[in-house]
This record gives structure tokens, C-alpha cells and sequence, in this order.
């Protein structure tokens, strides 16, 4: 069959996808598999969005459409496009695997679609690929999707029934294709470091920081395996790689046997990772063997910028751990970033606490972020009844979604104040790490996200999507 692996654009422009645009992970690792019985093509409607242009003729028999908050909002224009280019294309939507997809879990109906005849029911990888497969052979087999479990089907009345249960389970997920990217390969971005492949190598994390999809994680970390890992990154053409991972270093024997992997097959790459304080201090001469092959920027995941505020987002570190491990991986001379995460109802005395506070820890980098309750987080159950706005468009950690103590338009002024001034801040550092041609770039997108982020507060009078499902359909749920 001629099988489309669709991946829609943002409903809006958010202030964090002028820096980063991930490679949407869920095709490159359908792809292997998929491509021995149909014909693939991929299609990126962030990068190129004219899908009559991108599609050129071609009818696709089935779509495989991936959907995350921030793009579910653009699901009426995408879909209703696809169904005017190919009437009789069979549409399967399924939560793409970035940050919050656990939402298709914790909230089904918000994925409904009219346009949709079904919804992927895990947001893992590999029952993902196992209930893809099914749905494929019973469309090829012409048997009615009922057959195929792990999806939610839309019914002709309407409603929405769920098909026999596949385990939401992290495993094995194989070596992925890259080659399927065609040509928007390349042009994917982390940070604002362009040329940037994503890797996934470990998922989870022990700690339960409220804000976070982890904070109702088991405290389990799956290891994926090494020699996959290291056949992917084999084939590799991308320069930089971003390892997706929560926090690798509380694996840290995985994160050994990777480096001595990667030295003995001779890999080098330039790597951004993610890590808390405390990990960096406990694994400080591991990271600086990382540095040694190739690891350039790292991101310290402080929060808060002070005790209370550590307590009350249930970080299990301390002020002084922070610094500590500020300084020491800037000894290491690493490209270190240091991350904030803003209440939104901070008052003008608690924006001017926090930008004394960052002063005084001088961070090499420095970014923030607006506590976001994404659904499925701890976060999300504790205030849902605060929450402000359930327009998804919203969550992208930018935006205020619960009760602010500032109007919102000074609430967005002194976001950007803290943007503008980081910007400034990070020069010095960015000079020394990032390639000019980059650094220009991400100079003249902040000038422009800097504005457009003190003009947010009418983003909240210009809905997107609606909670739950599109185009206010309100569906049954049933078991099949």
C-alpha cells in the first residue's frame, strides 16, 4: 500500500520552536519495518507546507498522521486538505513522541477527530510499531480495523470504541531509518544547533519534579539496547546529536558502556544531554569522559531559584548543590545552560528575585520556561480545576495557563525582560560554541520571539483547539 507519514504544523508559532524543531522520531522507526511491504513517503508540514506541492500526484491508500499538543489544533485544515488530495485514504492518528505524549493516555477524546478513522491507543514506541503493523495488514487484508487491536475507532454514529488492549509498555524499538526524512534531513534543530539528529537511549527518572511527564512514571529506567544505539549513530550523517533522554546519568553504567561504544567504533559527534545537579556532581568524571568525546553543551535542569521554590516543585536538590554543580561543569568547559521554570503568578518582586538570584549564579546560559500543568503530569491533576485555558496551542511552556497575579500583559513583559537579558547573557558563551552562521540566525529569530512573546496575552483571545475532541464533538466512549 502507498503509506504517508504525515507530520502537521504548529497550530501557532511559540516562542521555543524558533530554536528547536524536532525530527519526528516515530516514522524514522516505523520506517524499517513498514518499508519492506508499502510504499513510504514522509511529509513534514513544518519544514514544507503545501502538502498538494509535497504530495505531487501521489495518492496515498492510508495516513499515518502524528500529534502532539501543539499541533492539534492545525488538525481541521491538515486533514481536511489530505481528504480533498486522496477522498478514500484511511487516516490513523497517533500521539508523536515529544514532550506530554502521554496525553493520548490520559486523555483519549482530545485526539478524536472527525477526519480520523482511528487513534493509536499506546504512546510507546514499541507497541506503537506493533499496533501500526496490525492496522496495515487489516487494511491490506481489506478485514475491518475492529480486528487490529490497540485502537480507538471512530464509529459511522460518531462515537469512539476502543479494540481489544495492547500493553502501554516501553521495549525493544529497533534501528531506525533516517533515510525516510528525504530531503528535510539535515534541517532539524535542538537549542538552536542546526544539523541535529535526536536520540533516544534511556527513558525514565526517579524523581517526581511535579511539572514533569516523569512525575507519574514508576521510577524505572528502560535501557535501550547498545547495539542498536550504536548502529544508529553508525549511520549517522548529522553532525550534532541531542540525546532525548530525561536524565541519562541516572543509568549511569548505560551511559559507560555507551562512551566506551561510541571511542571504540570511533564515533564523533557533537552531543547536547540533559541533567540535574546532583547527577552532575555524582557523575562528574563520567560527564568530563563525555566531554572528551565530543559532548559540547549541557543543560543543568535548576528549576528554582531559591529553597522554597525547590520544595514546592518537589526538585530533591538544594541551592547549594545547584551552584555546585554549576561551577563544576563550567570547569569542564562545557557550553552549560541553566534552566528556570516560572510560576505564573509571580509578582513583579518575585521576577525581580529571580533575576537577582541568576545574577548572582552568573550561568553561563540561561533559559526559562512557564510551569506548564501538560496533561498527564502530577502537575496537570493537582490545579486542573485552576487551569485557565485548555486551548492546546497554549502548551508550549511559554504561556501562562493558570490564574496570573500580573496582568497578563506584564506578566509577558517581564517573560521577555528575562529572555531579552539572557540573550544578552549568553553571548559571550554562545561565541565560543555555537557556529556563527548559527549564532547570527538565533540572533535575529530571538529579536523577533522576544518581541512577539511581550505581545502574548492576545495569543489567549485567539483560541486554537478546544479541550477534548475538535470542532466541539463531544464523543461516547465504548469498548468494541
Amino acid at each position: 500500500m502507498r503509506v504517508l507519514l504525515l507530520h502537521p504544523p504548529a497550530t501557532r508559532r511559540s516562542y521555543l520552536s524558533r530554536f528547536g524543531l524536532d525530527e519526528p522520531l516515530i516514522p524514522i522507526f516505523l520506517a524499517p519495518d513498514l518499508s519492506r511491504r508499502h510504499e513510504l513517503r514522509l511529509v513534514d508540514l513544518r519544514l514544507a507546507p503545501d502538502l498538494r506541492r509535497e504530495l505531487a500526484g501521489w495518492r496515498p491508500e492510508v495516513a499515518l498522521v502524528g500529534v502532539n499538543l501543539l499541533t492539534l489544533g492545525a488538525l481541521d485544515r491538515c486533514l481536511g486538505e489530505l481528504r480533498a488530495l486522496a477522498p478514500e485514504v484511511r487516516v490513523l492518528l497517533y500521539a508523536e513522541g515529544e514532550y506530554g505524549n502521554s496525553q493520548v493516555e490520559a486523555r483519549p477524546a482530545d485526539y478524536f477527530h472527525p477526519l480520523a478513522d482511528a487513534v493509536v491507543a499506546p504512546y510507546f514506541l514499541a507497541p506503537m510499531r506493533e499496533v501500526v503493523e496490525g492496522a496495515l495488514r487489516a487494511l491490506e487484508d481489506r478485514r475491518p480495523l475492529a480486528e487490529a487491536p490497540g485502537l480507538w475507532l471512530q464509529e459511522p454514529h460518531g462515537s469512539w470504541t476502543l479494540t481489544a488492549p495492547v500493553a502501554n509498555r516501553v521495549g525493544d524499538v529497533g534501528v531506525p531509518d533516517r533515510s525516510v526524512l528525504g530531503r528535510y534531513r539535515g534541517r532539524y534543530m535542538f537549542a538552536g544547533i542546526r544539523n541535529a539528529a535526536h536520540l533516544i537511549y534511556t527513558y525514565g527518572c526517579k524523581f517526581k519534579c511535579r511539572f514533569c511527564p516523569m512525575s507519574r512514571h514508576d521510577g524505572t529506567i528502560f535501557v535501550r539496547g547498545l547495539d542498536g544505539v550504536l548502529a544508529e549513530l553508525a549511520a549517522m550523517s548529522e553532525r550534532n546529536v541531542f540525546l532525548e533522554d530525561y536524565e541519562p546519568f541516572l543509568a549511569p553504567d548505560a551511559m559507560v558502556a555507551l562512551a566506551d561504544g561510541v571511542e571504540r567504533a570511533g564515533i564523533r559527534k557533537n552531543w547536547y544531554m540533559l541533567t540535574r545537579a546532583d547527577s552532575a556532581l555524582e557523575h562528574e568524571e563520567l560527564i568530563a569522559r563525555w566531554k572528551k568525546l565530543g559532548l559540547r553543551w549541557l543543560y543543568l535542569g535548576l528549576d528554582g531559584s531559591n529553597p522554597e521554590r525547590l520544595r514546592e516543585i518537589r526538585k530533591a536538590s538544594s541551592m547549594e548543590t545547584n551552584e555546585r554543580a554549576l561551577r563544576r561543569m563550567q570547569a569542564l568547559g562545557l557550553a552549560v545552560t541553566a534552566g528556570f521554570v516560572v510560576r505564573p503568578d509571580y509578582t513583579s518582586a518575585d521576577f525581580a528575585a529571580l533575576r537577582e538570584a541568576v545574577a548572582r549564579l552568573r550561568p553561563p546560559l540561561v533559559t526559562y520556561t512557564v510551569e506548564t500543568p501538560l496533561p498527564g503530569t502530577q502537575l496537570f491533576d493537582d490545579v486542573r480545576e485552576h487551569i485557565t485555558s485548555f486551548d492546546w496551542s497554549l502548551y508550549d511552556l511559554q504561556h501562562a495557563l493558570l490564574p496570573t497575579s500580573l496582568p497578563l500583559e506584564e506578566f509577558y513583559g517581564e517573560m521577555a525582560r528575562l529572555h531579552f537579558a539572557s540573550g544578552v547573557r549568553n553571548l559571550p558563551v554562545m561565541l565560543r560554541h555555537y557556529p556563527p552562521l548559527d549564532l547570527l540566525r538565533l540572533w535575529v529569530l530571538g529579536m523577533g520571539a522576544v518581541r512577539d512573546l511581550r505581545r502574548s496575552a492576545r495569543d489567549h483571545g485567539r483560541p486554537g483547539a478546544a479541550a477534548g475532541a475538535p470542532q466541539g464533538m463531544q464523543p461516547t466512549l465504548a469498548r468494541a
